[in-house]
């Protein structure tokens, strides 16, 4: 709720500011991940954002429509 007057005058974009913001305390909280910026963890945001679309374009055709109420996703 913080964050959504920040979402919706910059349409939408303010996302990818957070997932970034998100990825980079990943960062500083484990040693797995390598991130070398905060232009970098932008860009590793973006192509989540893209991944995750894909991704549920994919499922949603392949999975039918009852297994999808299954999962808790959204029917349409």
């Amino acid at each position: 709720m913080l964050t959504l007057p920040l979402v919706v005058i910059t349409v939408g974009l303010f996302e990818f500011v957070i997932s970034a913001v998100l990825l980079m305390v990943t960062f500083w909280l484990t040693d797995w991940l390598e991130i070398s910026g905060f232009l970098s963890a932008v860009g590793a945001a973006v192509i989540l954002s893209v991944v995750s679309v894909v991704l549920g374009l994919i499922l949603k055709v392949l999975v039918p429509k009852t297994r999808r109420e299954w999962f808790g996703v959204a029917a349409s």
